[in-house]
C-alpha cells in the first residue's frame, strides 16, 4: 500500500494552537509528523487549518455521511489536505473539528476521511493528533461515536466514560443521534462516549 507523509502547516489562532507552555505529550505530535521520513514518491498529506472556502465540501461531505450538520465553522477545523499531479489545486482528503463546549471542554466532532483511497491510511489518526495538540494542559477532549469504531478513538488516547461522566451537551446529542444510528445499522450498533485528558 502507499505510505503517505505529513505535514502541519501553522495554526492561527492563538487560543486553540499549541503554545510554548503546552503540555510535552499534546506539542510532540505536530513534531512527529513534521519530521517523518521522505520516501520519494510518496504523496504528502498536509494538516491546515480550515477557511471559508472549505465550507462547500465539508457540508457536502457531511450530509452525505449523515453526521452533524450543524455548527459548522471552518475556523475550528483541521483539514487534511493533498496535491495530486492531475489537479491544479489541493484535495481535501479530510477533516475533523474541535467545538469549545465550556472552559477546558471541547467536544471533537465531523471527523471524516472524504476519499475512500485514503482510508485506512493514518489520515484519520493525523487529524485526531492535530486536534489534541490544539488544546491545554488541564483540557479535556470529549466526542460521541457509535462503537464499532471507539476502538480507533482509544488508540488515539481516549477512554469510554462512564454513565455518570456524560456531560449533558453530549447526553442531548446521543439522544438525538441514536435513531439515525439504529436505522443505519439495522440495530446492530449504538453510541458511546469518550474523552480524552490533556494532562498525561
Amino acid at each position: 500500500s502507499t505510505m503517505l507523509r505529513f505535514q502541519h502547516s501553522t495554526w492561527t489562532s492563538p487560543r486553540c494552537s499549541p503554545g510554548r507552555h503546552a503540555h510535552a505529550s499534546c506539542r510532540h505530535v505536530i513534531s512527529r509528523a513534521q519530521h517523518a521520513p521522505d520516501t520519494g514518491s510518496s504523496p504528502t498529506v498536509v494538516l491546515r487549518q480550515g477557511q471559508a472556502d472549505d465550507l462547500p465540501i465539508l457540508q457536502a461531505t457531511i450530509f452525505k455521511e449523515w453526521m452533524n450538520p450543524f455548527g459548522l465553522h471552518p475556523e475550528r477545523f483541521t483539514v487534511a489536505t493533498t496535491s495530486e499531479s492531475s489537479a491544479a489545486k489541493e484535495v481535501v482528503v479530510g477533516f475533523g473539528q474541535l467545538e469549545l463546549k465550556a472552559e477546558h471542554e471541547w467536544e471533537l466532532r465531523s471527523l471524516c476521511i472524504c476519499l475512500p483511497t485514503y482510508r485506512g491510511k493514518g489520515v484519520g489518526s493525523q487529524v485526531v493528533k492535530a486536534l489534541q495538540a490544539r488544546v491545554q494542559p488541564g483540557d479535556r477532549i470529549t466526542l460521541v461515536t457509535p462503537s464499532n469504531t471507539a476502538s480507533f478513538y482509544e488508540r488515539c488516547g481516549f477512554r469510554q466514560m462512564t454513565s455518570g461522566e456524560v456531560p449533558s451537551y453530549l447526553r442531548a446529542e446521543m439522544a438525538m443521534g441514536a435513531p439515525v444510528v439504529f436505522a443505519i445499522t439495522l440495530g446492530k450498533d449504538h453510541l458511546v462516549a469518550l474523552a480524552w485528558d490533556c494532562d498525561h
